[in-house]
């Protein structure tokens, strides 16, 4: 089974504001030694969002989400 395109992470990060930016700019540098990319982020946490969302609408709504999504 091959990997996957893309990953998602959900990160706690420290309290202290330069920590946060040392811990993003080695997880861009990371990624790019193993020749992957930081494509997007997002401040907060997406994941649960997109939860939280999807409590609020009917299931064929979020079907059509889902199929439009998906290609």
């Amino acid at each position: 089974m091959p990997s996957p395109l893309t990953i998602t992470l959900v990160i706690r990060q420290p309290k202290d504001p330069r920590a946060c930016q040392l811990m993003l700019e080695q997880m861009t540098y990371v990624a790019r030694l193993y020749g992957g990319s930081v494509t997007s982020t997002e401040q907060g946490d997406a994941i649960a969002m997109r939860l939280l969302l999807a409590d609020q609408i009917s299931a064929p709504e979020l079907r059509h989400s889902k199929e439009v999504n998906n290609g």
